[in-house]
Parts: structure tokens; sequence; C-alpha cells
């Protein structure tokens, strides 16, 4: 996004635990536009982790379904296999009406074909790239 000329607010800056309530406040505290919340998913025990993957958008209100399908349309050309684009999702980055937000739940690192792809550095780059085209498919769409 800093390429795009975008300001970027990181909430958390290492791999620590940072408050979800917390990560809100820093978002509209330091002006932001747009709230994305990017995460590895993962399954619990109950379920086979080699047929579970992909990648996923949640919103929880509808005015923000066409950002996370945006998102999620440019993520699937990576070649992710498709988990969903999810609404009504109850998470509390999701919350806020304030700003458009999403999260995007890249892939699943308990699986592991996902996990590989994950751990691959251009890979990774590939993916922030996708969610930035997202956005700007988006923003286009927002103007027209």
């Amino acid at each position: 996004f800093e390429d795009e000329g975008a300001r970027v607010i990181l909430t958390r800056q290492t791999d620590t635990s940072v408050g979800m309530t917390d990560r809100i406040t820093a978002a509209l505290a330091g002006g932001a536009d747009m709230l994305i919340s990017i995460h590895a998913n993962s399954i619990g025990n109950t379920t086979d982790p080699e047929a579970v993957k992909g990648v996923s958008t949640y919103y929880r209100h509808q005015c923000f379904r066409p950002l996370t399908q945006a998102i999620y349309s440019s993520l699937l050309q990576t070649g992710l296999a498709p988990f969903g684009n999810v609404g009504g999702f109850n998470f509390i980055l999701n919350a806020p009406t304030d700003i458009p937000n999403v999260l995007v739940e890249l892939a699943f690192m308990s699986n592991p074909e996902d996990e590989m792809r994950l751990l691959d550095d251009d890979f990774r780059k590939e993916i922030a790239g996708k969610i930035v085209d997202g956005v700007e498919e988006w923003l286009d769409e927002c103007e027209e």
C-alpha cells in the first residue's frame, strides 16, 4: 500500500499480543480510512488438515461486502483454493461502521500445502499485492 502512496498504520509491529479493542482504537486514532485485518487460518483437531484449505474474506456489515468480494476475487488469482466470502461474521475488527473493514484469511497454516506457500517470501509478496489490487478495484468501482 505504501508503494501506491497510502499511509499504513500497523497495529502490531512484532509477534506480540495486542487487544482487539486496542487495534481498533489505534486505527481510528491514526486516521485510518480502512481496516484490513490479515490472518493465516487454522482448523481444529477434529477436521482433516489436508481437506481444509484456501483463502477467504469476511465482513460483518453488508455495505462492506463489495470490498471483501474484490479482495477475495483478486486473491483467488494466486491459485489458492476458494474457501469463501462470508458475511455477518461476528469478529470485533469487523464491527466498526466508521470505516470500511475486512478480515482476510490468507490460507490455512494447518494445511500442509497452504502452509508451504505461506512460508515462501515471494508468495507472501504476491498475496500482499493481490490485496492491494482488490482494494484498488473496489475503489475504482466506488468512483464509477
